[in-house]
């Protein structure tokens, strides 16, 4: 059983008395029935604690997507009340997503919606922060920059 991308509703009217004619009215679309599809997450280049959710509109959409509800958690059995929501309004098929703990894995379901209401969830997916602040401060602090720095001595004699 497939839900209905509209409604079509028709009245049977005279004219004059005379002419029968039917007319239609109203379509009606219903939510989304579809999720979202090719999930991805990626970190923000030199923000470790920053990731970038990109994403596909449902193919489903039965309407205009207004917008979208990104879900993430650290435990992807919680109750779906319990995971972080960040709102996406309109039609925008990325979301930045900041502040997040290093060397932690998070797991992101998202879902579409249009002026009828909310789409099913899409499947988890997961990425894990890294562990350091930053992979390039690292190789700095190991004089392995790309600029290495220059020292100067000098002597002093008497």
């Amino acid at each position: 059983y497939k839900q209905p991308l509209f409604d079509v509703k028709a009245k049977r009217s005279l004219i004059n008395g005379l002419v029968p004619i039917l007319t239609f009215c109203c379509l009606t679309f219903t939510v989304p029935s579809s999720s979202p599809k090719d999930v991805t997450v990626v970190s923000k280049e030199l923000k470790p604690r920053t990731i970038i959710v990109n994403w596909q509109p449902p193919s489903e959409a039965n309407g205009k997507i207004t917008g979208y509800i990104i879900y993430y958690s650290t435990d992807v059995n919680a109750e779906v009340h319990d995971w972080v929501i960040e709102p996406v309004v309109g039609n925008r098929l990325t979301h930045q997503i900041q502040e997040l703990t290093l060397d932690t894995t998070y797991y992101f379901k998202i879902q579409a919606r249009n002026s009828k209401g909310m789409g099913p969830m899409s499947e988890a997916v997961h990425f894990r922060t890294p562990k350091t602040e930053s992979s390039d401060k690292m190789a700095n602090d190991q004089g392995n920059s790309l600029f290495p720095s220059i020292h100067f001595f000098s002597m002093m004699t008497d």
